[in-house]
This record gives C-alpha cells, structure tokens and sequence, in this order.
C-alpha cells in the first residue's frame, strides 16, 4: 500500500512530520510528503494507493487562500481511491464539493468531545462519544452534496464525513495529534487504514 500525504502547509513548514511519523508507524510499504505548491502529474498521483489531506497554516475563509489550491482541488473532485482529509484538509474538500467555509469568532484548542452521528468503520471500536484534538480557526457551514454527516460536536456541528460513494473522508480535528490520556485520534487513523486497505 502506497501512501501520499499532500502537505497542505507553506512550503518547509516542520509541523507536516508530526502526521507523518504517527503514519510511518502504521503504514507497511511505502509513505511520502508531496507539498501542495509543488506540481505533480496525474501518472505520479496514479501510483499511489491513498491519500491524506493535511492541515495548514492557512485558512480556507481568507479571501484568495483557496484559489492557491485549486490544483489539489481538482485532483479531490476527480478521485475515487481512499483519501482522508484533516482539518484545512477536511475544509479543502468542503470547498472542492461547493461547501461553504466561515471563521469562527473564538479559536477553538486543546481536546473536546465529539458525538458519532452515524455509525461508520471510521469509528470502529469506539464509543458514541470521545475526545479529540481539535485546533479550529474557522469550520464547514454547510455539508457537501452526496456526503453524509458522521460526527459532530456542540461548536462544530460538522467535525467529520463521507462521501456516500467513494472512500472518501474528512474530520475537522487533528487525529494524528494524542496521548495517553487521549488516544481516540489514533484509532480513527487505525481505522481509515483498515477502510484503504479494502480497496488496495
């Protein structure tokens, strides 16, 4: 299994390795970091089995930030391998599928509970309710057509969902981000990998 994370921060930003190391540990074959500012062919994306759509240090409700990314959003429109978008990942397909992204007026940080709405292997082994990393500058106002809402929380009401065909998902907090205390962030990327694996 070939795994892309397209590195959605400003070109040399360190904070991409935090998700890539939690990664290295999981994924078996082969893991590499493509940043966003940089072009890549549609052979090269071909040869890869799944993706991850990191977060940023931009936001998406900026005016002109997501113009910046039209090339990734091209490749999310077009897509049908498994795919799972973080935070400014998460909101970059939102916008991809006509959502609409807003600030919120207070920075939301540190670890919140989220309610799971619909049951999905994305949340396999999990209780209805469990706290996440969340570090929220702006959310979702309105959820894609043919996605299905799958969690969300008393601020956010759109923390994660699924396309309704292809494997593809998005949560708004960072699951890459855990502890002891906290490992639930962890686990849905245990369960993203299982969900890849069936279509690899």
């Amino acid at each position: 299994m070939r795994v892309l994370i397209i590195d959605n921060f400003s070109p040399n930003r360190p904070e991409i390795y935090r998700l890539h190391d939690v990664l290295k540990e999981m994924v078996i074959d082969s893991l590499e970091i493509h940043n966003y500012s940089a072009a890549i062919s549609e052979e090269a994306l071909d040869q890869f089995d799944v993706f991850f759509l990191s977060d940023s240090d931009q936001s998406l409700s900026d005016p002109g930030v997501y113009e910046q990314y039209h090339l990734i959003s091209e490749f999310i429109r077009r897509n049908e391998k498994p795919l799972l978008g973080i935070s400014f990942g998460f909101q970059l397909i939102a916008m991809s599928f006509d959502a609409r992204i807003d600030p919120l007026k207070e920075r939301r940080e540190g670890y919140h509970p989220v309610d799971v709405i619909t049951k999905d292997p994305l949340f396999s082994e999990m209780e209805e309710k469990f706290l996440v990393y969340m570090d929220h500058q702006s959310i979702v106002r309105d959820l894609p057509m043919d996605f299905i809402l799958l969690a969300s929380s008393p601020q956010v009401p759109i923390e994660a969902f699924r396309h309704n065909v292809h494997p593809i998902y998005g949560v708004q907090f960072l699951p890459h981000i855990f502890d002891e205390k906290h490992p639930i962030g962890r686990k849905v990327l245990e369960n993203f990998l299982s969900i890849a694996r069936l279509y690899t």
